[in-house]
């Protein structure tokens, strides 16, 4: 959803170099190889993945504040592809936003104030989610949700096969960038 994507790549910028901060807790192993290897996770997973959520269920990825496979796909087909360019530097951004600020903190030895922004970020997201979780639980058109025919995600074998390969391919992505991390240290 448009009002988590953002966020969900800060987390994964700043979770890949918490979890590799060094053994003296002042740098990030292998810092410019982890910072290019999470950047690919990044355009080569969560951002196809989230753009399949975006071509597939459009009402759903706006949260349903408007028909947005008529808006951005049929009637203004420019204006999609301006938009889906947006968002693809947007999350990569927030990819790089993330990184930079756990880096700085780690580089100050701060210990706590990494965990504490990734946790801020999440509780943030959550708090998002839970005002949404009506648009979050149902997924189909604009017309389907405003008339209450929408169908939750769990009955949705497109979505669930979707999600779950995202959440496989996220999590051997950052467990291979961190195993890499770490072994260049080795």
């Amino acid at each position: 959803m448009i009002t988590v994507d953002a966020p969900i790549s800060f987390l994964v910028g700043g979770a890949i170099a918490l979890a590799c901060r060094s053994a003296t807790g002042d740098k990030i192993r292998d810092r410019d190889r982890t910072l290019v290897h999470g950047l690919i996770l990044q355009s080569v997973v969560l951002t196809p993945v989230i753009l399949f959520f975006m071509l597939r269920f459009p009402d759903w990825e706006w949260n349903y504040m408007l028909d947005a496979r008529r808006f951005f796909l049929e009637d203004n087909p420019s204006l999609g592809i301006m938009l889906v360019v947006i968002l693809v530097a947007v999350m990569n951004l927030s990819y790089l936003l993330g990184f930079y600020l756990t880096e700085k903190m780690i580089k100050k030895d701060q210990r706590l104030q990494p965990i504490s922004l990734l946790v801020l970020v999440s509780i943030s997201m959550l708090v998002v989610m839970l005002s949404m979780s009506d648009q979050a639980l149902h997924i189909g058109t604009l017309e389907e949700y405003r008339s209450g025919t929408a169908p939750l995600i769990f009955f949705s074998p497109q979505f669930l096969i979707a999600q779950s390969i995202a959440g496989v391919l996220i999590a051997l992505g950052i467990i291979a960038i961190i195993r890499a991390a770490h072994n260049s240290e080795a």
